[in-house]
Formats: C-alpha cells, sequence, structure tokens
C-alpha cells in the first residue's frame, strides 16, 4: 500500500509541475488562463484512483489470506 501511496503523490506532483509550466507560460504571455478542470479536481481523481487501488488490494489480501488460514484445517472443519 506504500508503494501505491508514493506512486500517487508521484503523479500528483507532476500534475502539480505541469498545470505550474502551463500558467506560467500563459502569465509570460502576459495573459491569465484558468485550466480545466481545475488543479482540486486532477489531484482529486488522481486520490481517489489512488484509494481504489488500496481497497482493491486490501480486498484481494483478505481473500488470500482466509484461503491460507483455513489451508490448515480438514476440509469437513473449513468455512465457505
Amino acid at each position: 500500500m506504500g508503494i501505491i501511496f508514493i506512486v500517487t503523490l508521484g503523479l500528483i506532483f507532476v500534475e502539480y509541475a505541469e498545470l505550474a509550466r502551463l500558467t506560467q507560460a500563459c502569465l509570460n504571455q502576459g495573459q491569465v488562463c484558468w485550466p480545466a478542470p481545475s488543479g482540486f479536481i486532477r489531484y482529486a481523481i488522481y486520490a481517489g484512483i489512488g484509494l481504489f487501488e488500496v481497497f482493491v488490494l486490501f480486498a484481494v489480501s483478505l481473500k488470500v489470506e482466509e484461503r491460507d488460514r483455513n489451508s490448515g484445517y480438514a476440509p469437513e472443519w473449513r468455512r465457505g
């Protein structure tokens, strides 16, 4: 989960740098331009994807742990 968190933060920082570069280019031309969608929405999309990946990883790990735990019991004593 830590790797997913680090990758998500990295993607957010890359998006931040890109938006800063685009904004600075507009300001250098003497214009004011606003990104669409806003930076917050872009960051929230990356954070949502990261959160979804963590949920999926957690659900899969629960199934693997349950299978591993049940493998030590006789078949008639296993759950599910």
